[in-house]
């Protein structure tokens, strides 16, 4: 398995505002100071590794995610705010990781010791990455120097006196001091006077706490009435009731008003009607009157006659001219003619004369007046008032009466959601009154149980919900109180004489002397079992620090041998060799480093700068090597050769490429233009696998 960086998106890195990089299996990334660098390496840190906090690294509010491959069978990606890091998935199948993995695969600004704490020596360096003995180290450290020297004699522990063992001599003396106290209260409390009234105050007590449970169970009872009554007054909806109330009241109330409508309708019902029939009687009245012509007088055909007569008798006998004859017969013709046509208009007004005349007997029929004496006006007026009333009232009966059935279907709704029956206007009252009363009667019987239950004096909390051997009995339960408090009196003027004893007991205990005796007695024992807790702890303490030191000394032998198998393994010597081309082995010596070049050794301390930077470079690749076996990470390298002089440099980045050749990533930073030319020098045979970045 090769587990890769194949992708950096971030942004906000310092100078760079953005930045998405796809890396091969060997990356050189160049960059002047200020350009950017360095917060990409930290943002890498930060992202990947657990304890990126450890190398004082700065703030920064860079943002992003890095992509790994090879880990599962997707790619994984972390950030910064990720809770999960890279440890978390290489744990399973590389088990024994060291605590610190970033220190292993990063060399940040030529930084390559192994340890982020300076003072770690070289052995304390290699128990982190190859030994589990650096864990042995921490128990050993914590167990107490005094404590190391325990012994065990005969079941008995044998230890300085500081510490645990101070404690275990000083618990021992007050289990024993406690012991002697309980013989006393035994003997001189116990059975005494005091234990004949405890005896009778406990049988007390017994027949109380019958009679109190009873009162819990009575209580609990009473509690789960009163949950019943409340969830059956919260059933009904006490607004709903008094919605219904005013509702009843809003239909009685348009009942009345439509009633009253009615009546108005009937009183104003006769004169509307003489309204009606006055109106039209006028219309036909005045139709008739206009038609009716007076009568023809007889004059004109009287006149008419002697005209046309003297005309023709004076032309017959020629009293006068022709003329004034013809102008007698022509007048009277003329008045003849007028006459018989004002007599056929008189017949017709006849007709009409006697339709008024019945017309006139219809009103004073229906109003016994006689019409010519009526001013017929001031009668319309009478009767106006009346008909305008009824024609109102008339149009709002079937409005009222739309309003009411709405109100009284809205009164049914809720009567039957309050009843769960329907209800009319005439039984609506008494099935609100039901339920007015039922609620009433359900509020009287809660006040009634919250009564009784503040009498018992009872939490809910305190109930018991199974039923009592015994009823409670107020009575039955005051005079065992009344007989209680007497009891206690008489054990209260027999302590007093036990006053030393209190005393000691009082002191030991920490109580006040003024406190009871059975609290006394109580914390006494409760004492003793705490002591007996303390020192059952310090013993098992001391067992197990002797115990622990005498594994943890075994184990330390073995992990010794170890430690010293695995720095000679082959694998790491051939690393060692190809790194530094001249070194062949690498031992420890007490707590430091020693390497041979197979005729002399040299303390890695004493070694030149560069040379420690390749032996370290080695043993990197070596602990992976041996943490990893098989499978290949990548290794970032931010300016980790800058100390180096030209030759040696040029000898460390053909050994970065033959770490790629192996299957290891690189990741290279630098500033450096001679170190970029030396990766692009031998890039050049890596291909597609080599990519060079510039910040």
């Amino acid at each position: 398995m090769a587990v890769f960086i194949k992708e950096i998106k971030a942004e906000n890195l310092g100078p760079v505002p953005k930045l998405s990089i796809g890396f091969k299996k060997i990356n050189v990334i160049f960059g002047h100071n200020e350009h950017g660098k360095t917060f990409l390496v930290e943002f890498i840190i930060k992202s990947l590794f657990k304890s990126a906090s450890k190398w004082r690294l700065r703030n920064s509010s860079a943002q992003g995610k890095v992509i790994v491959s090879g880990i599962t069978d997707n790619d994984l990606s972390f950030s910064p705010n990720s809770p999960e890091k890279i440890e978390d998935y290489l744990q399973d199948s590389n088990p024994g990781l060291p605590p610190d993995l970033s220190r292993l695969l990063v060399v940040k600004g030529a930084e390559l010791e192994l340890s982020d704490n300076p003072k770690d020596s070289d052995k304390t360096i290699v128990k982190k990455y190859i030994s589990q003995k650096g864990v042995l180290d921490v128990i050993a450290q914590r167990i107490p120097p005094a404590e190391k020297n325990t012994t065990i004699e005969n079941g008995e522990i044998i230890a300085q006196r500081k510490g645990r063992g101070k404690d275990l001599v000083e618990l021992t003396g007050q289990y024993q001091t406690i012991n002697t106290l309980l013989d006393q209260v035994n003997q001189n409390f116990s059975a005494g006077k005091i234990a004949v009234l405890k005896s009778e105050r406990d049988d007390l007590t017994d027949k109380i706490r019958v009679m109190e449970d009873a009162k819990k169970y009575l209580a609990f009872t009473l509690y789960e009435k009163s949950d019943e009554i409340k969830r059956k007054i919260a059933e009904i909806d006490e607004t709903l009731i008094k919605k219904a109330r005013d509702q009843l009241a809003v239909c009685r109330s348009k009942q009345s008003k439509i009633v009253s409508l009615k009546q108005q309708l009937n009183q104003s019902g006769k004169n509307a009607e003489n309204y009606r029939w006055l109106e039209k009687f006028k219309e036909e009245y005045d139709s008739l009157s206009s038609v009716v012509k007076p009568d023809v007088p007889k004059l004109f055909l009287i006149t008419g006659i002697t005209c046309a007569l003297s005309g023709l008798i004076a032309g017959f006998l020629k009293f006068a001219s022709f003329y004034l004859t013809s102008i007698l017969v022509i007048a009277g013709i003329a008045l003849i003619v007028v006459y018989s046509d004002k007599l056929r208009k008189s017949v017709d007004s006849a007709v009409k004369r006697s339709e008024l005349k019945e017309l006139e007997e219809k009103f004073y029929k229906r109003f016994d007046r006689d019409f010519s004496k009526v001013d017929m006006q001031t009668l319309s007026d009478l009767f106006k008032s009346d008909y305008e009333i009824y024609t109102v009232r008339l149009r709002d009966i079937p409005s009222e009466t739309q309003e009411l059935n709405r109100a009284l279907s809205d009164l049914s709704n809720m009567v039957l959601s309050l009843c769960g029956k329907t209800c009319t206007l005439e039984n609506a009252d008494s099935l609100i009154i039901s339920k007015e009363k039922e609620l009433e009667n359900l509020k009287s019987d809660l006040r009634k149980i919250e009564n009784q239950i503040a009498q018992l004096n009872v939490e809910r909390s305190q109930v018991i919900s199974e039923p009592q051997p015994a009823d409670f009995d107020r009575a039955e339960y005051s005079k065992l109180k009344e007989r209680y408090l007497l009891l206690e009196k008489k054990i209260e003027k027999e302590e007093d004489s036990l006053s030393n004893l209190k005393a000691n007991i009082s002191r030991l205990t920490g109580d006040s002397i003024s406190s009871a005796w059975e609290v006394l007695i109580d914390n006494l024992r409760n004492k003793k079992l705490e002591t007996e807790e303390n020192l059952k702890n310090v013993k098992a303490g001391l067992y197990a620090s002797n115990i622990v030191f005498n594994v943890i000394q075994d184990f330390a032998r073995d992990e010794e041998q170890k430690i010293k198998e695995r720095l000679q393994w082959h694998g790491l010597k051939t690393v060692l060799k190809n790194i530094t081309q001249r070194y062949t082995d690498i031992t420890l010596s007490g707590d430091s480093l020693v390497v041979s070049d197979g005729f002399h050794d040299f303390p890695l301390n004493d070694l030149s700068t560069g040379a420690q930077e390749q032996i370290l470079l080695a043993l990197r690749v070596g602990f992976s090597s041996q943490i990893f076996k098989d499978n290949s990470l990548f290794f970032i390298l931010d300016d980790a050769f800058q100390y180096s002089d030209w030759q040696r440099r040029e000898f460390l980045v053909k050994t970065v490429f033959s770490l790629a050749e192996a299957g290891w990533q690189i990741i290279y930073f630098t500033m450096d233009n001679h170190v970029k030319e030396l990766f692009d020098k031998n890039g050049k045979n890596f291909g597609a696998d080599y990519a060079s970045y510039n910040l």
